[in-house]
């Protein structure tokens, strides 16, 4: 009789773990969908996905030899990165690089996520701003289909060991601070070089704003009180984008070869 009893114990125990584990794969299926009021793209919320990407357009189609995995292994071709300045109404703006890939929708990955200290709720359907505190309301959808990206392709045999070392395998978009007691100095001769600013249009001069922001915000460079000044050119890339540079060529003149 006791066997009996525990026979439909353990019975009612299986079908309630069965029933929460049921509960909890098709909880996990619901992702936060937020918009970007500057260009109108919706974007998946997943701290799940390593990486940040846009869905390619007809217009940005050159092939890239970096390559994106879903969580099921197949393989997602990429074309470049496109930096992004993306408004979602917390009253900043997050000027990122996003990689170009062919998904359907726009993602918010980890790395975006952790840069801006940004936090999903998904109980409240918002998104929070864990710098300011405030939020804003998203969208809850059941996606059909893992859209979870990632840059190690988890079926291959030796992916438990990178998994270890994600630092290997994640796009070396924004720098890793690196500790070392390096110096370089260019050594020069003659009289200094200081090129004269020049006006540029209003959409270049955004453009070339937006750069530098970029790069003194992630500390790709530093603000100089120098007494050396090169030209800034505006270089147009294969896809159509342009790209700050500098003309360099008077300061090489002036180089001493070491």
């Amino acid at each position: 009789m006791e066997q009996k009893k525990s026979g439909k114990l353990q019975s009612a125990v299986d079908i309630a773990t069965n029933s929460a584990a049921e509960n909890y794969d098709a909880c996990r299926k619901f992702r936060l969908f937020v918009k970007d009021r500057t260009t109108n793209l919706h974007f998946l919320v997943d701290s799940g996905a390593d990486c940040s990407v846009i869905p390619a357009t007809s217009k940005n189609k050159q092939p890239s030899d970096f390559k994106l995995f879903a969580a099921n292994g197949t393989e997602i071709p990429t074309y470049g990165i496109k930096m992004l300045k993306v408004d979602l109404g917390l009253r900043r703006e997050f000027l990122f690089p996003f990689i170009i890939a062919k998904i359907s929708k726009g993602i918010l990955g980890a790395d975006f996520l952790h840069k801006f200290n940004l936090l999903i709720d998904i109980n409240k359907r918002r998104l929070i701003d864990g710098l300011t505190q405030l939020s804003i309301q998203g969208n809850i959808f059941s996606i059909t289909n893992d859209l979870t990206v990632t840059p190690l392709n988890k079926r291959e045999t030796f992916s438990n060991l990178l998994l270890k070392y994600p630092e290997l395998t994640k796009p070396n978009i924004l720098p890793t601070q690196v500790k070392n007691d390096v110096k370089h100095f260019i050594e020069t001769k003659g009289q200094r070089i200081h090129s004269k600013t020049r006006q540029l249009d209003s959409k270049r001069l955004a453009i070339a704003q937006e750069e530098f922001k970029f790069m003194l915000d992630n500390e790709i460079v530093l603000p100089s009180s120098s007494q050396w000044a090169s030209p800034l050119h505006l270089a147009t890339k294969k896809d159509g984008t342009i790209r700050p540079c500098g003309d360099y060529r008077q300061l090489n003149a002036q180089t001493i070869p070491d």
